[in-house]
């Protein structure tokens, strides 16, 4: 027996991973132009940002939860490894940032179409990039890989 996925998109509203990063993919922008594909050789096998440009930044579109289709805010934290600046932006409020960690709180849709939530790298070292980018809600195990929601659909 075996298990369909649907690909994991950040627009569709559809969750079935629990780190609402897995659904994009990573996206350059530079001064004066909005997110278009990085080039091959700044990602790694992975598609981990390897460098930035000067000026550039990274942007990263997260799932949204299914809290977010209530009416209160989902609390989401986001971890990586390697060395780096971050932060989230669109419609979220009370970020706070710690070594290696951010956090904040994605406003609610109170209904059917989500509000966009991102992150944006704005530095990473090349001897150590940025990696293992994971989000999901503060209070979910942090080592769960498929959204309860959907294993019990």
């Amino acid at each position: 027996m075996g298990v369909n996925l649907a690909q994991a998109n950040y627009y569709t509203g559809d969750r079935a991973l629990m780190n609402l990063a897995q659904g994009g993919g990573w996206a350059s922008q530079r001064p004066g132009s909005g997110w278009q594909p990085f080039a091959a050789e700044q990602l790694d096998g992975l598609g981990n940002v390897k460098s930035l440009l000067t000026g550039e930044t990274a942007n990263i579109p997260l799932v949204p939860p299914e809290g977010v289709f209530g009416t209160s805010p989902t609390r989401v934290r986001c971890t990586w490894a390697g060395t780096g600046t971050l932060t989230a932006g669109g419609a979220l409020s009370g970020l706070t940032r710690a070594a290696n960690s951010l956090e904040f709180d994605w406003t609610p849709a109170g209904g059917p179409k989500t509000l966009a939530v991102w992150i944006t790298m704005s530095r990473t070292d090349v001897a150590d990039p940025v990696r293992q980018l994971d989000c999901r809600e503060k209070t979910a195990s942090a080592t769960a890989r498929f959204s309860p929601a959907f294993l019990a659909s």
